[in-house]
């Protein structure tokens, strides 16, 4: 039984392999948005009184909740390993260029206020307070987050067999024990697919250059919401990024959502120190339509 729907800015699609009566699936349907909704009150960006928004507007956040400081810090260890070309601060860098809360994307007439380290002053348990021009943005790891916790919400309520897609991130268990396949779309060209994996009991997330892209209204060139936060510049040698994480790890979608904005925007030195930390398998997809994989990694391309 398939559910879909749309929520946190993204389309997405719920199989379930059990068996589930069309009531029950209506009742489950109910349960999963009101979550998607409170997840997103609290952790959007661009809604003006999520946590997310009051911490960038104060610049702190007293007793913030325990995940949410346990996936910072791991995103700022995540930082570090790439000389913090990747920053969950980046958020400032991003509305700057245009993708705000309005989704203008027009450029700001102020200064960049591009990062060389981390975003924070404080990062406990007790408060998270951020440096000056520094401004959380959850986007590289909050969809795998939220497929995580539905992950657990499906379980709780007695499921075993089934995928949940968020906008092209998924997690798997199985189809009665057989693993999942999926078609892995090309950003080159996104009317045709360069490989496929199959899923069980993990987790595969992709980024793509190619997705909420726009014009830069300043220098014309093509941007996109994934930029290095040291320049804020994209990487203009990727086109696309898959992981792979078995969900051997806690959060598998949350570290393989992570590691594919990380390594999209890391130097290539950097690759298997990001790899190595998040414990994560990919392929890399270049603008030459060439393709480079972990020694792992299990998914297959046609070419």
């Amino acid at each position: 039984m398939l559910l879909s729907f749309t929520g946190i800015g993204t389309d997405w699609w719920i199989e379930i392999f059990d068996h589930i009566s069309d009531t029950e699936l209506a009742d489950l349907k109910v349960q999963i948005l009101a979550y998607v909704e409170q997840f997103n009150q609290l952790y959007s960006r661009f809604l003006p009184d999520s946590l997310i928004t009051r911490l960038n507007e104060q610049g702190y956040l007293e007793t913030p909740p325990a995940d949410l400081v346990r996936f910072l810090k791991l995103a700022e260890q995540a930082g570090a390993s790439t000389d913090w070309e990747f920053n969950v601060c980046v958020g400032g860098v991003m509305e700057n260029l245009g993708y705000d809360a309005n989704y203008s994307f027009q450029r700001s007439a102020a200064m960049l206020p591009t990062l060389i380290a981390s975003g924070f002053q404080e990062l406990t348990a007790r408060r998270l307070q951020l440096l000056t021009g520094a401004k959380v943005d959850l986007g590289s790891f909050g969809k795998g987050w939220l497929i995580d916790e539905l992950s657990d919400l499906l379980r709780q309520g007695g499921y075993s067999y089934f995928t949940i897609n968020g906008g092209g991130d998924i997690y798997g268990t199985s189809d009665n024990g057989e693993q999942v396949n999926f078609l892995l779309e090309n950003p080159l060209n996104i009317k045709e697919a360069v490989g496929e994996i199959g899923l069980c009991n993990a987790a595969l997330a992709c980024s793509a250059g190619n997705r909420r892209a726009w014009r830069d209204s300043v220098s014309g060139a093509q941007v996109n919401h994934i930029v290095k936060a040291t320049t804020g510049e994209v990487n203009t040698e990727l086109a696309g990024v898959f992981t792979y994480v078995a969900d051997t790890n806690n959060y598998p979608a949350l570290l393989a959502d992570l590691a594919a904005t990380a390594l999209f925007v890391c130097a290539p030195d950097k690759l298997a120190v990001v790899a190595n930390l998040i414990n994560v398998d990919y392929a890399l997809i270049l603008n030459t339509g060439e393709y480079l994989t972990s020694k792992n990694y299990p998914g297959k391309f046609f070419n």
